[in-house]
């Protein structure tokens, strides 16, 4: 095998000495400006960032620069308005200083600030515009205005209009007019359009009347070019009728000529109509059937009484019952009431109900009398002063404004009785 005589071979490691240390390279140093208040520096190795100055945020209308480097921002001082030479000297105020004297009204934007500097200022109020700015060449007032948006809805008013459409600038609103079952034409004086419009009036084709002719009850004369439209006359019916408690006068022609009410009928039910019962009244009519007047007859008390006896205890006190018969209702309750202040231990007698009860008759209200007896309420008394006539009726005993779980505390009786009043 051949010798591999280059692994055998002794490397010489030493190149011939060491290589010379290399410099760095130079580069002349610099700084850079930065937003906002801050820089850059290079010192000829390196960059370096420096905070100049912290700017809170706030609004501004002055820039510092100092060495072209923006380095600070202040607020916009206020102008002061020094006076020109001509200006009339102020009168003096208490001190060495003068001031310019502002117009008192509404409209003036001039002001003093709190060292006495004149100064204006402009002020905008509104909900729907937004406005920014001070008004002046570098800072001008800027009003911008954002719409809503805003749906509106239309309907027709009538068969005759239509609309169509979404209301947008696609498929905006289209409101028609409907043609008229009329067609369009000349119609007398007027003429007329498809929709039904008047558009025009011709007085040459207005025409009088050319010709009367009588209707029924209606007489007509004519006299040369005049006509006389009257009512016919019927001498039969010229004068005065009664007709139930109205007496009504008629002329010749038919006409009413005069009204009177002959006879007044006072109410005797709850519902204002007149019930008269012939058993307790003399009734007078004339020829034509008309009633015209009644009496009252001298007659008994209605043989009709009605009792019911109450248990102790209880929350109400009503009776109900049917009557036959016609007459005024004696109402007698006979059982103990708390709740009522009487006159005296004394007392004996009948009185006016105290207000703390009352009687009902279907629901409307009776005059009460109540009867004491040393003192002590026993029984009450009502006489109704309206008639009533056969029917259902429910007379009720009641407490003004009971107390909470208040009960009528013993047994009681009640008895109701038809009666005629004396006249």
């Amino acid at each position: 095998m051949a010798t591999n005589s280059c692994r055998n071979t002794i490397k010489r490691m030493d190149c011939g000495g060491k290589l010379p240390t290399q410099q760095p390279n130079k580069y002349p140093p610099f700084e850079v400006c930065l937003p906002f208040g801050k820089k850059l520096e290079f010192d000829g190795t390196g960059f370096i960032i420096k905070q100049l100055k912290t700017i809170p945020d706030g609004k501004y209308g002055l820039v510092v620069v100092e060495n072209n480097c923006i380095t600070d921002f202040e607020e916009q001082p206020v102008c002061e308005y020094t006076a020109q030479p001509c200006t009339p000297a102020v009168s003096p105020c208490g001190d060495s200083s003068s001031s310019v004297p502002l117009q008192p009204g509404q409209n003036n934007l001039l002001n003093y600030d709190a060292s006495g500097r004149l100064g204006g200022q402009l002020y905008v109020s509104s909900s729907s515009l937004s406005v920014s700015g001070y008004g002046t060449s570098s800072s001008p007032l800027r009003i911008e205005y954002t719409p809503t948006s805003v749906k509106t809805y239309i309907r027709s008013g009538s068969d005759i209009v239509g609309v169509d459409g979404a209301g947008e600038s696609t498929s905006p609103y289209v409101i028609t007019h409907g043609t008229s079952a009329l067609s369009a034409g000349v119609y007398g004086v007027f003429t007329v359009d498809k929709y039904g419009h008047v558009i025009g009036y011709d007085s040459s084709q207005v025409m009088g009347i050319t010709a009367l002719i009588e209707g029924g009850g209606v007489k007509l004369t004519k006299n040369g070019t005049a006509y006389t439209i009257a009512l016919n006359q019927y001498a039969s019916v010229s004068d005065t009728y009664t007709l139930g408690g109205i007496s009504l006068t008629l002329d010749g022609y038919g006409i009413v000529t005069n009204s009177a009410r002959v006879i007044d009928l006072p109410p005797t039910t709850d519902d204002d109509t007149v019930l008269l019962d012939p058993e307790n009244y003399t009734l007078t009519f004339n020829t034509m059937g008309s009633l015209i007047g009644f009496t009252a007859k001298d007659v008994k008390a209605a043989d009709e009484h009605f009792t019911t006896i109450f248990e102790p205890q209880r929350e109400s006190t009503s009776m109900v019952f049917s009557t036959k018969k016609a007459g005024f209702f004696l109402i007698r309750y006979r059982g103990s009431l708390d709740g009522v202040s009487e006159p005296s231990s004394s007392t004996y007698g009948y009185y006016a109900l105290p207000s703390t009860y009352y009687v009902l008759v279907n629901n409307r209200r009776t005059n009460a009398y109540g009867l004491y007896m040393n003192g002590r309420l026993v029984e009450i008394v009502a006489l109704t002063d309206a008639y009533y006539g056969l029917g259902d009726y429910t007379v009720t005993i009641a407490r003004n404004n009971p107390p909470e779980g208040w009960k009528f505390p013993d047994g009681a009786l009640m008895s109701v009785e038809l009666v005629q009043r004396p006249t």
